[in-house]
């Protein structure tokens, strides 16, 4: 009876771990555990490491986490620079009884999850200058728990075990992003529905992260359990704070892997701030910084000491964007722009100035920072050009013309197809998750004329704002992206037959009638592109065989590859169609050229440096050195 009494007492006074003396009745001392003690003291007596200790107590836990805590003593959790006030606000939290559960808010870059990895070295720290229990902090995610379980109710099961082995040990569990944790799984539940009553009764605490966007998505799934979370808002790091970041970092995180780190001039420092500000919107400080300065430590091609003009040279290197673009020491005219999409682009020099006037404000800073770069209007016939020019865009300004996201809007057509462009998940590959992976693109929607209404109000929140809310509840910035669309209303009406057009043929009128007033007034330019003419055509001929003798089979032959005057017209002419433009010369080359040429070098694969001369009927090639072989079209 005393025993017990005794140990009810101390239950009831919150005393952690004590020893009491009962001599009177006759035993030497009397130990309260706290939940799972008693079994590690035993494992500490057999000689364990704390690693096995783990592995041993938590067999679970183990097997889907990571135990932060241990990690940093370890050694082995990435150190990060974390916000020291919003830090301390986190461990204020440990010394309240029950632990609560955490819910980190920050947009993208702000640093969520290096904030839980400092907290974690902070309570080895705590755990470290005193002898109380201090939280463990167990980390995985949604998709971890589940990974590998293929047979209905598996991943369910894990769940539940982790659960039962988590629950009443004190102990945190970060779940990552709270959009995945909550995520709809098989049987129409979520991760979070399994944790959610060990959540709501304090009994298992967890740490979740999201975005502001996420957030209110979250709130309108589950109310209760984020009532149930205590708010921690993480603010973007501040552009003096990111300047004595990178002057600090300059030159150390390689040094420690022991190799040199790239070393940043205290003069380019704000060059680093200003370039990320600028050019990549769609993250925060400080973590684009670090992905940064991560990336140029590993760049080979930079050199050990970065000047001013030695940070927008390796910036564009990363970014893909033309240093042109970023530097101010080097100046850029409207003309220089359209005479850099002509080259690609024959016969469209109107378009490609109205393309210029895009890009120049981006170079010059004076652009709307809250929406898209540009809005683009593409309206002509079919074959003249539409996609080649936003393929030169995406070459110009991003640096390849995969950078060129085309969405065919003949496949939504139908009501409720607009709401595929913004799933995300594992597997999807829709425009939200394109553009989330590549901010700085042009996004192309080919045919416009063609979707479902419900498509234009969702463009209209996108050229409007310059983002979109995903399946998630996340946003999906496109304010780095320009935005081009095609069509070819008020053509057929306006064609003449016949090879040629004389004039310029102005399509806007077509596009005021069908679209809504509310959709053309947030477009920034709409371009008209006029029929080809003949020598437009053979301009492009010249360009397509260009691109042929570039092609891996020339080049590593020193093969040559001669057109004749009499042979492009005829190529320029097959390759023309009244209502599908100079969309076949593509086919008519490979066929006509390409495939003879290559049925030759098949035959013969050891042959080097020929010259393939193309040639009518009848014409003979001209004299070169070496062999030559016609190729008679």
């Amino acid at each position: 009876d005393a025993l017990r009494t005794a140990i009810g007492a101390a239950l009831m006074g919150g005393q952690q771990s004590w020893v009491y003396d009962f001599d009177q009745q006759g035993a030497d001392s009397v130990e309260v555990f706290e939940p799972g003690e008693l079994a590690r003291s035993r494992a500490a007596a057999k000689g364990l490491s704390a690693a096995e200790q783990l592995r041993l107590d938590f067999p679970v836990a183990s097997a889907v986490c990571e135990e932060w805590v241990q990690r940093s003593a370890e050694g082995r959790l990435p150190r990060r620079t974390a916000s020291q006030g919003v830090l301390s606000e986190l461990m204020a939290l440990v010394d309240e009884r029950p632990l609560p559960s955490v819910l980190v808010v920050g947009e993208p870059g702000v640093g969520k999850t290096t904030l839980v990895q400092a907290f974690a070295r902070e309570l080895l720290r705590k755990r470290r200058a005193q002898s109380r229990h201090v939280p463990r902090l167990w980390a995985t995610s949604a998709d971890r728990l589940i990974a590998g379980m293929i047979y209905l109710g598996q991943w369910q099961e894990r769940c539940l075990e982790l659960i039962d082995e988590l629950t009443d040990e004190r102990d945190f569990l970060y779940v990552g992003g709270l959009a995945s944790f909550l995520k709809e799984r098989s049987a129409g539940s979520s991760v979070g529905d399994l944790f959610a009553p060990a959540v709501l009764s304090s009994s298992l605490p967890i740490i979740a992260e999201c975005t502001p966007s996420e957030r209110e998505w979250a709130r309108r799934h589950a109310a209760t359990l984020l009532d149930a979370m205590e708010l921690v808002e993480l603010p973007e790091m501040p552009r003096a704070s990111v300047a004595r970041l990178v002057l600090q970092r300059s030159g150390r995180s390689a040094q420690r892997e022991g190799r040199p780190g790239a070393v940043i001039h205290p003069d380019a420092v704000e060059r680093v701030v200003h370039h990320l500000s600028a050019f990549r919107r769609d993250q925060r400080f400080p973590g684009k910084a670090v992905h940064f300065l991560d990336w140029l430590d590993a760049d080979d091609a930079r050199p050990a000491l970065l000047y001013p003009a030695d940070v927008s040279v390796a910036y564009s290197r990363y970014s893909g964007l033309p240093i042109t673009v970023i530097a101010d020491e080097h100046p850029v005219t409207t003309r220089d722009v359209a005479q850099a999409l002509s080259a690609g682009v024959i016969g469209q020099d109107s378009a490609c100035e109205a393309c210029a006037r895009v890009v120049v404000p981006f170079k010059a800073g004076v652009h709307d920072p809250d929406k898209p770069l540009g809005s683009l209007f593409f309206v002509g016939p079919t074959g003249v050009g539409k996609t080649e020019l936003a393929k030169q865009l995406a070459r110009y300004l991003f640096g390849d013309a995969k950078r060129l996201i085309r969405v065919d809007m003949s496949e939504y057509m139908v009501r409720g197809a607009a709401q595929r462009l913004l799933e995300v998940g594992e597997g999807v590959t829709s425009l939200a998750q394109r553009v989330r992976a590549q901010p700085l693109c042009v996004v192309l929607f080919d045919e416009i004329e063609k979707a479902h209404r419900e498509t234009f109000d969702l463009l209209l929140g996108l050229l409007g704002e310059g983002r979109l809310t995903d399946s998630r509840g996340s946003l999906v910035d496109f304010r780095m992206t320009i935005v081009v669309m095609t069509s070819n209303l008020g053509v057929s009406e306006r064609a003449a037959p016949g090879f040629a057009r004389e004039r310029d043929n102005d399509f806007a009128r077509g596009v005021r009638d069908h679209f809504r007033p509310e959709f053309w007034n947030r477009l920034d330019h709409v371009v008209s592109f006029r029929h080809l003419q003949p020598d437009d055509v053979r301009r492009i001929v010249d360009l397509e065989i260009a691109k042929v003798r570039q092609r891996e089979g020339f080049v590593s032959r020193a093969a040559e590859l001669q057109v004749s005057s009499r042979a492009r017209d005829r190529l320029a002419e097959l390759g023309y169609d009244e209502r599908r433009g100079a969309r076949p010369l593509q086919r008519v080359i490979e066929e006509r050229v390409v495939t003879p040429i290559a049925v030759r070098l098949a035959e013969a694969p050891t042959m080097e440096g020929v010259t393939f001369a193309v040639v009518c009927e009848g014409e003979s090639p001209l004299p070169v050195r070496g062999q030559v072989i016609a190729v008679q079209l």
